[in-house]
Formats: C-alpha cells, sequence, structure tokens
C-alpha cells in the first residue's frame, strides 16, 4: 500500500484496517466509513481506544456516497463478495484519481469482468493467505481498460506471469479443481460444459507439473 495523505476505508466495520494504516504511518488521515451506524460506533470505539481519534474522520453512509465531496488518494474496499464491491464501483465518476485496494471474499472474476468492461485498469493483483483461504488484492484506477481474456477474467493476469511463486501456483491449482467441480457438475445435470472445458484447457499450461509428469 503507498504512502498517502488521506485514505478511505469503505465499510470499516471494526476499523481494524484504519487502525493498521494509522499504525504503519501509511497514511495521515483516514475516512473511516460504514452503512451502518452500530458498526461505525464499533468503529469509532475501537479507533478511540488505540487513541488515534485525531487522524480518524467517521462518516456514515453507502459506499462511496459517504465520502460526499472528499478526494482520498487511496481507497480500499476489502471484505466483501466481488460483486457487492462492482455494486459500490459503479458509482465512481470517470475524473476520479483516487487508487483503489479492492479485496474480494469471494466472486474475484465477476469483479474482474466488471473492471475491464467500466473503465478501470487493473494496475496489479496481490494473494493474501488467511486461515488456509487465499484471497487476491486488485490494485486499480479509472482510466481506459485493457481488455482481459477469459482466463484472465477467471484467474487474474498478474497470476499468469508468476507460476514460479508457490502461494500464486497453489492459488491457480485451487482454481482449477474449481473448475472441475464445475464442469463435473454441469456433466451430471447434463448442462453444456464448454466454458469449463475451455478455461480448464487454457489454464493447464500455468499448473504445477505432476510427479508423474516430469
Amino acid at each position: 500500500m503507498p504512502r498517502c495523505s488521506l485514505l478511505a476505508d469503505i465499510g470499516a466495520d471494526h476499523a481494524i484496517l484504519t487502525i493498521e494504516v494509522l499504525r504503519r504511518e501509511k497514511a495521515e488521515h483516514v475516512l473511516c466509513t460504514d452503512l451502518s451506524r452500530p458498526s461505525l460506533d464499533k468503529a469509532r470505539r475501537a479507533v478511540e481506544e488505540a487513541a488515534l481519534c485525531d487522524s480518524v474522520t467517521f462518516c456514515l453512509g453507502d459506499g462511496l456516497t459517504a465520502l460526499a465531496d472528499k478526494a482520498p488518494e487511496v481507497t480500499v474496499i476489502a471484505g466483501m463478495g466481488g460483486e457487492t464491491i462492482s455494486s459500490i464501483l459503479a458509482f465512481v465518476q470517470e475524473d476520479d484519481r483516487s487508487l483503489y485496494l479492492l479485496q474480494p471474499m469471494s466472486k474475484a472474476s465477476a469483479l474482474r469482468a466488471f473492471l475491464s468492461s467500466h473503465g478501470f485498469l487493473i494496475l496489479d493483483e496481490k494473494l493474501a493467505e488467511d486461515d488456509g483461504r487465499i484471497y487476491p488484492i486488485l490494485c486499480v484506477k479509472k482510466c481506459k481498460a485493457e481488455p482481459l481474456s477469459s482466463l484472465e477474467i477467471y484467474c487474474g493476469k498478474s497470476h499468469l506471469s508468476r507460476t514460479d511463486d508457490a502461494l500464486t501456483s497453489r492459488y491457480l491449482q485451487r482454481l482449477s479443481d474449481s473448475l472441475v467441480r464445475r464442469r463435473d457438475g454441469r456433466k451430471q445435470s447434463g448442462a453444456a460444459t464448454d466454458e469449463e472445458d475451455c478455461l480448464l484447457d487454457a489454464l493447464c499450461p500455468y499448473l504445477d507439473p505432476k510427479p508423474e509428469e516430469l
């Protein structure tokens, strides 16, 4: 995360991110937002306990509308499903210059598809592991987007160029396993599996070879 003067934490809940960003001196000031007043009150109490109130502004509201006319340099939307994040980003204006850090808990491919078709450029993707689950973290900005292939939407373009990284390798294998389960389920129900078959064929060269293939 780049250092900045003003950062927005959308859907802050317990303000864990807000507090960590300030403790690590990644931002001088944080806009801590949430749609729920009880959740925002929890965030306020956590920030008070951390003695960081002077560096936080609390904003009650839905998604980016809570920011009103404020213009953060970095906006973080984390801990939500990819479709929910997409619905929040739908309100981003064409002249928005904020850098967005997005961490979908699910439906990452749906988020990538939205970004590609709504004028967001994916600058990079990283991976984080927590309690055995692997989550992608996307860094994006509003500008002319590049078209993504079906495989890049499903896996993330950045990850396809980092197959020598152990975490990335495991992430891609899990995506492949999920595709196999989805294909097999569709086969059992008599549905077409063309999409799954094409993605599996495209993904295969990026997977670690099995021992018997060496």
